[in-house]
């Protein structure tokens, strides 16, 4: 798949305070940290709502607890942690999925020194699966999910096959009759007045939506006429 940057801008929740725990006991309940892990709790602000959400990252097994840690399996560290905070976009470069998640670089306060970097989904607790292939940074990947020739006639209206994660397309007229489009539900006519819009042959057409590609219908307007569709896991003008 042909893969190009586009950027998305998006929110990221505000980092609180952050507590640096040393276990002292090995968890015998979950299994998620053993004597001498680093583990962080880390509060988490909504910019949104005021809420605060907290969440155990395991630094040395570069986990997330699903549950907080027993209160006499930890004590507090030594020394402390510095916790940088940074909202990502994982995009899965085989399927076009792009996810929003939260990246946690971890610094030992003393030293500078990186201990782990940790990924969540944006609730902050909820630990990333990473697909077998993907992009991770400030800008979602754009992806070509798959291209399309579609066949047009003058009498029945087509409508697009559409790749799961499509959020945008380009349609070229590419062959025979000028056509008559629409992304708004409604049934174009086969003239050159009445429901849709004409396209000549040579043009395109560009879906900046998901739902513009669920709703687009074209016809031909006389006789013939072929569609070249190539689709995108993002917007082609937004990005989102």
């Amino acid at each position: 798949m042909l893969i190009t940057g586009n950027a998305i801008p998006k929110d990221q929740l505000d980092l609180e305070k952050v507590l640096c725990l040393t276990a002292i006991a090995d968890d015998v309940i979950n299994s998620e940290y053993v004597t001498d892990d680093r583990i962080i709790k880390v509060a988490y602000s909504d910019t949104v709502t005021g809420s605060v959400t907290y969440s155990y990252l395991n630094v040395t097994q570069e986990t997330v607890l699903t549950v907080a840690p027993a209160t006499a399996d930890v004590q507090q560290c030594d020394s402390g942690v510095d916790v940088e905070l940074e909202a990502l976009f994982l995009t899965d470069t085989d399927t076009g999925s792009i996810t929003d998640v939260l990246s946690h670089k971890i610094f030992d306060k003393k030293t500078g020194a990186l201990l782990s970097t940790l990924l969540t989904l944006t609730d902050g607790t909820t630990a990333v699966v990473l697909p077998a292939n993907y992009y991770l940074g400030k800008e979602a990947k754009r992806v070509v999910l798959g291209d399309e020739l579609i066949a047009l006639n003058n009498v029945t209206a087509v409508a697009l096959t559409v790749p799961a994660n499509t959020r945008g397309a380009h349609i070229q007229v590419h062959a025979g009759s000028d056509a008559k489009v629409s992304v708004s539900g409604t049934t174009p006519v086969a003239s050159y007045t009445g429901a849709g819009n004409v396209v000549s042959q040579g043009q395109t057409v560009i879906l900046n939506s998901a739902q513009e590609v669920e709703d687009f219908l074209a016809i031909a307007i006389s006789g013939t006429g072929e569609l070249y569709v190539e689709f995108f896991n993002t917007s082609v003008e937004t990005g989102i």
